[in-house]
């Protein structure tokens, strides 16, 4: 069997899907070469894995070419022309799976062949949806393609008037750039705090500067602008992320989340929820212990909205889910992280959801003072991610240290030092709160193991420590035992 983009394509196909396109294939409004029928019917025999001998280069081609030589040009040009037939095929079905796409080419269409009057009709049905959605949700992209259409129509035919609606493309235009403008710059901004990303000049940044949002805002707030929501709420998910420990845009965007989460998307309401518990886990609650309870309460706000999955079929993110059960736990909400952990741990990927529950009942048994069962549940954790390979260490070295297992606890220690040094993947903003732990973790198990009372300082730089470090309730409970 030779490696061709043809076959490695039609890996790709399900079983429907094959079926589908060898209907496809057989069509002579697609294809009116026999040669390549005759080609896919001796490929699709060997599906899904495409292994087979009989996929070698001549014995393909004799089935296409019984009665003549090999020719190995001639094959190549019949499976790039296969190729070619996928690649449309797969056109094909994704314009057919997105309504409005199918719909607006339809239109564009019919504006084509000067059919105005039929165009102007089926764009206004359109915009019409768009307008009487039972969600709520504005799709900016499908309005700006259907006002685009109608001024296009009205300029061309000279049927009405369209200043209007020229009026009406800019608001859409703005409204559909604003969106996906602090969209990418939330990325940037991510890339920028976990991968310490630098780029040699950022010209998102620079626009954010030199344009006065925030009195932008406040224009379109005075005007009664009916996006003015929406505009705020793009605006202050970036700036919380860009602005730590800033309680003012904070709390301006849970305002403007929790009065307007029904007008929402699934998708959007969780990068809210996850921008505030970002903004929160970033500096608010260092500044405040409230913010916790905060967070942990913003967290029950949104699973109640049900928006995890985001998609039918999906999957809970594994990190929402780590992060949602460890705000419990830190907030001392031990039968909420419990019951949470035990009703959704089934909703994450397949692939993660043992290694999930294990380390939460790990952590739960840690809780209730049972070490030995946590340590039971965290031996059936699987190390295979660096986070989980992280909070499983912290949890087996805190186990250790209520036991008196100082030499193990020692022994973890020292083997986390050499992984945080010599590991790469650890994200900067990691590592920085793992060198923390391991430093205060190194104290409070000398002082306890050697019997002496901890050092104050220590104490206090650890209370007072305002960058993040995991498990500190915890650690700062230890040290007043030992001061």
């Amino acid at each position: 069997m030779f490696s061709n983009i043809a076959i490695d394509l039609l890996k790709t196909l399900s079983k429907e899907e094959l079926k589908k396109f060898e209907l496809f294939i057989n069509s002579p409004y697609f294809n009116t070469n026999a040669a390549i029928i005759k080609l896919f019917e001796a490929i699709k025999k060997h599906a899904p894995d495409y292994t087979d001998k009989n996929l070698h280069r001549e014995k393909l081609f004799k089935k296409i070419y019984p009665e003549k030589a090999y020719n190995e040009t001639s094959l190549r040009t019949r499976m790039s022309e296969m190729t070619d037939l996928i690649r449309k095929f797969f056109a094909v079905s994704r314009l057919e799976k997105n309504e409005f796409e199918f719909k607006l080419n339809i239109i564009q269409e019919v504006k084509q062949r000067n059919k105005f009057k039929l165009a102007e009709k089926y764009i206004l049905e359109e915009l019409s949806k768009l307008e009487n959605k039972q969600d709520g949700e504005i799709n900016y992209y499908s309005k700006l393609s259907l006002v685009k259409e109608l001024v296009e129509v009205y300029r061309t035919s000279k049927m009405r008037n369209y200043s209007d609606y020229s009026v009406e493309l800019g608001d859409s235009l703005f409204n559909f750039f604003y969106r996906e403008f602090f969209a990418i710059a939330n990325e940037i901004a991510y890339d920028k705090e976990v991968f310490n990303y630098k780029p040699e000049y950022d010209v998102t940044e620079e626009f954010i500067k030199t344009f006065n949002v925030k009195k932008f805002l406040e224009t379109a707030k005075e005007k009664n602008y009916m996006h003015f929501p929406y505009l705020a709420l793009f605006y202050y998910m970036h700036i919380v992320r860009t602005d730590y420990g800033n309680e003012e845009n904070f709390y301006n965007l849970k305002e403007l989340a929790l009065n307007y989460h029904k007008n929402l998307s699934r998708a959007e309401n969780n990068n809210i929820w996850s921008a505030l518990i970002n903004s929160i886990n970033g500096g608010l609650r260092y500044k405040d212990a409230k913010y916790m309870r905060e967070a942990f309460e913003l967290n029950k706000f949104f699973l109640g909205l049900e928006i995890m999955p985001l998609e039918p079929g999906g999957y809970f993110y594994p990190e929402k889910f780590y992060n949602i059960f460890t705000i419990a736990t830190g907030c001392k909400e031990f039968d909420f992280a419990e019951r949470f952990a035990e009703e959704n741990y089934k909703k994450v990927p397949p692939e993660v959801m043992d290694n999930i529950i294990n380390l939460c009942r790990g952590i739960i048994q840690f809780f209730k003072k049972n070490y030995s069962g946590s340590i039971d549940y965290l031996n059936k954790v699987e190390l295979n991610d660096i986070v989980v390979k992280i909070r499983a260490r912290m949890y087996y070295f805190m186990n250790y240290y209520e036991t008196n297992s100082f030499e193990s606890a020692n022994s973890l220690l020292d083997s986390f030092k050499h992984f945080i040094s010599e590991n790469k993947d650890v994200p900067d903003l990691l590592v920085n709160g793992i060198k923390q732990w391991l430093k205060y973790a190194s104290n409070i198990t000398n002082a306890k193991m050697n019997m002496k009372k901890l050092d104050y300082a220590v104490y206090k730089e650890a209370k007072d420590l305002n960058t993040n470090f995991w498990s500190k309730n915890w650690f700062i409970e230890k040290m007043e035992e030992l001061i």
